[in-house]
């Protein structure tokens, strides 16, 4: 029998928020110390139980101007959003500033541009979760700092085309039944054939219950339905424009989450690239930027996801007028590119997962490579793998931030650095 761990009693102060923090949370600096409270706003006096860092507001007592009320009903108990009260164009301030922060405490000095709102139609995936409550499967996203689900019926920051998509994943695991331990987790992509769906789950698969899946893949006309990566039927063949080519996405594989967020980043990357240099692509994945890129410039596009990289291989063999891409699977932390491995490239491109590539980083920061262009979702990562490159030689030129996760903490990130010495 586990032992319950007893929690210190929670003090009720009266406090002023003086910040938001990165993670969209009010910051206020009290006896205890610095206390954490979200949903609290800068400038605003509130009443906060607090326990330890954290708090919990209970009441705003002055709230400020910028204060909006929240177009989302579940916003405060859903985890999907964090800053939902901040109008604009405070609240693109408070993003970008995240990221100037992160820079400044590398030491680190930019011109960080206005942010790019890249919403668009919305966001065009999606991973639910599915679990068990009593005799009922709810099916929504994970409630805020827990591991409990909050059951939804829509979000209003996905496309129309996904605007159902609770009741379609509750529809898709139905045959799955309750799972004995854990749950389910539901991914969802809009594509021009249709929708995209893709199941994780640990249940033991057999005929009766693919043949189900099948049945009910063609009641909701999804595009394609996968299980743990497995095709169980491809109705349509998923396809996503990418400049000219046509790529068929890999299931359950990496994508931006917004079709405006994908052609931003792109058009920035394109303005930086000089006339004909041969561009390297790491972290490529299906080659979203490859693709584009391959337009105007011969590109060699390294991932570890073999897959992935077949897709974007065969998206390039079937489109018009691209110049050669070529591919390579590896593993880009365990097996990095090597200082030398950049002669020949005019242009070193690289989007790592959240986590950064410091590894891969201080091997370009040794190469004789003129241009680094850098993709992030992560200020603090891209902060310390930007200062490898300037401490390099490299000259931080222009920091770009593109907001196409609304009302989250995560901001999309291009940096765009120039070889000015070597040491």
């Amino acid at each position: 029998m586990k032992k319950k761990i007893k929690l210190e009693p929670a003090k009720r102060l009266t406090i002023k928020i003086t910040r938001l923090g990165r993670h969209g949370d009010g910051v206020a600096v009290t006896e205890l110390g610095q206390v954490f409270i979200p949903f609290a706003l800068p400038g605003e006096q509130i009443e906060a139980e607090v326990r330890g860092n954290r708090g919990k507001l209970m009441r705003v007592v002055h709230p400020v101007p910028e204060r909006s009320r929240p177009p989302c009903q579940e916003f405060g108990i859903c985890g999907g959003c964090s800053v939902q009260q901040l109008k604009n164009p405070d609240y693109h301030n408070w993003k970008r500033g995240t990221l100037v922060e992160a820079l400044t405490n590398q030491n680190l000095i930019a011109p960080v541009d206005s942010i790019l709102d890249a919403h668009g139609e919305g966001r065009r995936r999606v991973t639910l979760h599915a679990r068990p409550e009593g005799k009922t499967l709810n099916v929504g996203f994970m409630r805020r700092r827990t591991w409990k689900l909050h059951p939804i019926s829509h979000c209003m920051l996905l496309t129309k085309t996904l605007s159902d998509a609770p009741a379609i994943a509750k529809r898709i695991v139905k045959p799955l039944g309750f799972p004995k331990k854990g749950g389910f987790e539901i991914g969802l992509t809009e594509t021009e054939a249709g929708i995209d769906a893709d199941i994780k789950c640990k249940k033991p698969v057999n005929m009766p219950l693919l043949s189900s899946l099948a049945y009910v893949a063609e009641k909701d006309d999804l595009a394609r339905l996968t299980l743990n990566g497995e095709i169980v039927v491809e109705r349509r063949r998923p396809v996503l424009t990418m400049g000219v080519a046509e790529v068929s996405p890999v299931a359950g594989g990496f994508l931006q989450a917004t079709q405006a967020g994908e052609e931003a980043l792109s058009s920035v990357i394109r303005r930086a690239l000089p006339k004909k240099v041969k561009v390297l692509d790491l972290f490529s994945g299906i080659g979203p930027f490859a693709l584009r890129l391959a337009m105007d410039h011969q590109v060699h596009a390294s991932d570890s996801n073999g897959a992935a990289l077949q897709a974007l291989d065969r998206a390039w063999r079937n489109a018009k007028g691209l110049k050669p891409i070529t591919t390579e699977t590896r593993d880009l932390f365990d097996n990095p590119y090597l200082t030398t491995d950049f002669n020949g490239y005019g242009c070193v491109l690289f989007n790592p997962p959240r986590s950064g590539a410091k590894a891969q980083v201080q091997e370009i920061a040794r190469s004789a490579a003129p241009l680094v262009i850098a993709v992030s979702c992560n200020p603090v990562t891209f902060a310390r793998d930007a200062a490898i490159l300037v401490a390099g030689g490299y000259k931080l030129d222009r920091v770009t931030p593109i907001d196409q996760f609304r009302y989250s903490a995560h901001v999309e990130i291009i940096g765009v650095f120039r070889r000015v010495s070597c040491k």
